[in-house]
């Protein structure tokens, strides 16, 4: 796509919170009370979607043109402006893994989908291929990176800080509104629709965001592989590690922007 500087991507590693991100910025700017998961992707669509360009042509007249993309970090995004949105990527990943069982009928065998994971296997690569291409990129005023985590523990404070970066002008009550209507039981519901009618489970798909539920499903030798790979990125994101022994873990380091 032609990118513009009127566009606003919302950028993440899958399961990091893109999609809870979307529903508050369309009850925000929208107004509704309600969306299913047709018009949430015709409001904000997926970058490499097929139907990118119908849904920004019905955008053309609009101030802000908002895009999702799980896609690797590139230079030319920046013509526009990124909200950049981390999770420890040792529950996204997990929560990847849950996700590709319940939509893609795929083996619960999280041994060998992690390992497969970490050598960029899958679309979108690993965790820390993916969030690392970015971190380049976060030193420009273009970026606005945040943990999911944050997101979690102050969603109005954090999404004042999005509106603010994207150049939208922030009204307390519509945020406290938006933000209440995303309720993880809203969020959830389409993704466990969607698997209850494809006759598969939904644990982990669509459940709200947990917050350090890794540390109960890797085994000891799962975490120290991943610390292993990821764990330089993980210090750098602020995340603790797990594994006293980790090639290219630096000082956590506090986020800024």
């Amino acid at each position: 796509m032609e990118v513009e500087p009127r566009d606003c991507f919302l950028a993440s590693f899958p399961r990091s919170g893109n999609t809870w991100l979307r529903h508050i910025l369309y009850f925000y700017q929208t107004g509704a009370e309600a969306v299913d998961m047709s018009a949430l992707d015709a409001f904000c669509p997926i970058i490499d979607g097929i139907d990118l360009q119908r849904y920004l042509a019905a955008h053309a007249g609009e101030s802000h043109r908002f895009i999702k993309t799980h896609e690797l970090g590139a230079p030319y995004l920046l013509t526009g402006k990124v909200v950049l949105l981390v999770r420890d990527g040792r529950d996204a990943t997990w929560s990847w893994h849950r996700y590709r069982m319940a939509f893609n009928n795929e083996t619960p065998d999280f041994d060998r989908f992690l390992k497969a994971c970490l050598a960029d296997r899958y679309r979108y690569r690993s965790w820390h291929s993916n969030v690392g291409s970015w971190m380049p990129l976060t030193d420009s005023d273009r970026v606005l990176m945040l943990r999911f985590e944050e997101m979690r523990a102050d969603t109005e404070g954090v999404f004042a800080r999005v509106l603010a970066h994207l150049g939208i002008p922030a009204d307390p009550d519509r945020i406290a509104q938006a933000v209440a209507l995303a309720t993880p039981k809203k969020v959830a519901e389409p993704f466990r629709s969607e698997v209850r009618a494809r006759r598969a489970s939904g644990d982990g798909a669509g459940q709200g965001g947990t917050v350090e539920r890794w540390r109960s499903q890797y085994t000891p030798a799962l975490l120290e592989l991943f610390e292993a790979m990821a764990g330089g990125l993980l210090a750098q994101l602020g995340y603790p590690l797990a594994t006293r022994a980790v090639a290219g873990a630096a000082a956590p380091a506090p986020l800024t922007g």
